[in-house]
């Protein structure tokens, strides 16, 4: 619930930057460009920019030389909060208002002519329309970096002012230094459930509000507080049996191996070198595989004459044996640890399916207000063009293609759709007649590429101007959240995606298409499905009203998959799976690692062994590595030198006598 709290915190401090950012500019897109300005009236300019831009709550016109209000639209601006030089530099502020809370007042320079005047507009910072979670009384609060609150959406919340206060300074403390996270707060209150008063989380989720590219003092933080209770044996810190377990099956394969492999092997080294140095036979116990043994049973007959010792008639295990034994033991235990982690199905609380709905709409109204964006823009400027001829307004359109990334061409049709003066990269669309009025449409439902265009007709001509959009612009509004975020037409084929995009591919999960049906009914709704082969959170939402984007009917559906939610079970399935690959790393490197540097040098020493003591005293004994194993095989090899001095001594005397 936290990572969704704090994805919900980062795209909405996001979108309202970017809000900010996209309304100052049309404010300057509308006063800057050539001939917008130049001999209007101060009223004609405020009322169009108030009439395509309606976010702007009031409007004023200033002589920067005196501050002389020269018009004025809308509510009255909060002059009184602002400071003399506020108003005399292009800028964007916070400035508290007593009975609007926070608002956002922009300054822009306007030259008209040789006169130097300056426009000033404020609008809401934080409006009414961000989608809340009234089940978890969720709040969105402006801060200042001392954890002052400025501005709030939603219910107040019942905790405790004192504790409250502090889990907003602490957060706004953190936010200010650049970070986005969340805290954690247990308190006792009323939970959303219906078992009554139960403990619940207090959850605050910080990040920092920056509008890059803008003077003015923006030192905010945005933070959102939840309610969340808390889930009975949701705990994944009791659960370290995985691990245990591993670490004694490890444990039981090293004292295996050390007991039946390693040991014996120095007691038989101490043996050989007892021999080699001509120390007789020793007696050598605890002499653990079949391998050392075998070694073992030279040894002695080298050391005394007597016949090479019978083997044992009861089976004795080979080294080889013993190894794949205490591999196989942290194998078979990795592999369980994998299928349990594979196979295990996490428990979805409610509130996170509830959750994942409320994200899906606040995905939905960024793709709204970018839609409806483009045809303001158009708006505005087929009303700048006046009477004047269309080549000219290829400047206006280069300047906006250039400030807006939306946009991959802009260009003017006349009555039959026929494409003149363009701008950017070619046209997608068909020649073809432009609709009626303006507004934004959908071209095409089947080729490489959607081709989405906003229109808007030029006055008193029969031409119009059209804006195709980039669709990758489309994509990248849905990015910054978790699992597949796909934009789908009435008909539910794809126009743009999170994950591998293929242009028009329809969804082909029933549960998808159904939830994406009930979105398109006016239904939004979040639950569990099956997608992509498992079990899924899936959500949907239409892209509405208000504005011209509510004409498409277009719907954003999300899906992910239960097993990668930032759940406590999910977390255990990750732990058991890191062990799991883990032992199988360990019983790997532990077999390899033995089987060709002990087992096969061991089995290579007794059959050389043996055939030392079968009365081979040609073939050189030479050992292969400098180790353990590598002494003992020297030590056969001095013990043959000695036997085959002693025969041929031996022999020399016989034929002297």
């Amino acid at each position: 619930m936290t990572q969704s709290q704090e994805r919900f915190v980062e795209a909405t401090a996001h979108a309202l930057a970017k809000t900010v950012t996209e309304s100052v500019m049309d404010l300057r897109f509308g006063v800057t460009q050539a001939g917008g300005v130049q001999g209007r009236a101060p009223e004609d300019l405020l009322g169009s920019l108030g009439e395509v831009y309606p976010r702007w709550r009031g409007m004023a016109l200033l002589q920067s030389s005196t501050g002389r209000l020269l018009a004025a639209r809308g509510e009255p601006l909060p002059f009184a909060a602002l400071d003399g030089g506020a108003t005399k530099e292009a800028s964007v502020r916070p400035v508290a208002s007593t009975d609007r809370g926070v608002v956002m007042v922009a300054t822009l320079p306007v030259l008209d002519g040789t006169e130097q005047r300056t426009l000033v507009a404020f609008s809401d910072l934080v409006t009414s329309d961000v989608p809340l979670d009234s089940g978890l009384g969720q709040s969105v609060l402006v801060v200042t970096d001392d954890g002052r609150i400025l501005d709030s959406q939603g219910p107040a919340s019942t905790v405790d002012a004192q504790v409250r206060q502090g889990v907003i300074s602490k957060a706004a403390t953190e936010s200010a230094g650049g970070r986005i996270g969340s805290s954690v707060d247990l308190v006792a209150g009323k939970g959303p459930g219906p078992d009554g008063v139960r403990e619940t989380a207090l959850v605050a989720a910080y990040a920092p509000l920056t509008v890059a590219g803008l003077s003015g003092a923006w030192k905010l933080s945005l933070v959102s507080m939840a309610h969340v209770p808390v889930e009975g044996n949701t705990q994944t810190g009791g659960h370290p049996a995985s691990i245990v377990a591993l670490v004694a099956v490890a444990v039981f394969g090293f004292v295996l191996v050390r007991r039946t492999v390693v040991g014996p092997v120095h007691r038989l080294r101490t043996g050989a070198l007892t021999v080699a140095s001509g120390g007789g036979a020793p007696k050598i116990t605890g002499l653990g595989v079949r391998e050392v043994r075998r070694i073992a049973a030279v040894l002695e007959r080298l050391g005394r004459p007597a016949e090479l010792r019978q083997r044992p008639r009861w089976w004795v295990p080979s080294a080889r044996q013993v190894i794949v034994v205490a591999a196989a033991a942290t194998f078979a235990w990795s592999c369980s640890l994998l299928v349990a982690a594979g196979g295990a199905v996490p428990r979805v609380p409610e509130l996170v399916v509830r959750e994942r709905g409320m994200e899906v709409s606040r995905i939905a109204d960024t793709v709204r207000r970018s839609l409806n964006g483009a045809v303001a823009d158009l708006k505005l400027l087929v009303r700048s063009t006046g009477q004047r001829n269309t080549a000219s307004v290829l400047p206006l359109m280069e300047r906006l293609i250039a400030r807006e990334a939306r946009y991959r061409s802009i260009y003017v049709v006349d009555s039959a759709g026929r494409t003149g003066v363009r701008t950017g990269r070619p046209p997608l669309r068909t020649e073809e007649r432009l609709p009626s009025g303006e507004g934004v449409r959908q071209h095409n439902t089947v080729g490489s590429l959607p081709v989405i265009f906003a229109y808007a007709k030029l006055p008193d001509t029969r031409q119009g101007v059209v804006a195709e959009l980039d669709v990758e612009h489309l994509s990248e509004l849905l990015h910054r959240r978790a699992g597949r975020v796909r934009v789908v037409d009435p008909g539910f084929r794809t126009i743009a995606d999170t994950e591998g995009y293929l242009a028009f591919h329809t969804l082909s999960e029933d549960s998808l298409r159904r939830n994406a049906s009930e979105a398109l009914a006016g239904r939004p709704r979040a639950e569990i499905g099956r997608s992509q082969g498992g079990e899924s959170v899936i959500a949907s939402a239409v892209i509405g009203a208000p504005g011209p984007a509510a004409t498409l009917r277009w719907s954003v559906v999300s899906e992910e998959k239960t097993t990668t939610l930032g759940l406590p079970e999910n977390e255990l399935s990750r732990r058991n799976l890191a062990a799991g690959l883990i032992g199988l790393v360990i019983a790997l490197l532990n077999f390899g690692w033995h089987e060709f540097i002990v087992v096969r040098q061991l089995r290579r020493t007794a059959t050389l062994a043996e055939r030392l003591a079968s009365g081979d005293r040609v073939s050189g004994i030479h050992p292969v590595r400098q180790d353990q194993i590598g002494t003992i095989t020297f030590c056969l090899e001095i013990c043959r030198k000695t036997a085959s001095e002693s025969e041929y001594r031996k022999e020399l005397a016989r034929r002297e006598s």
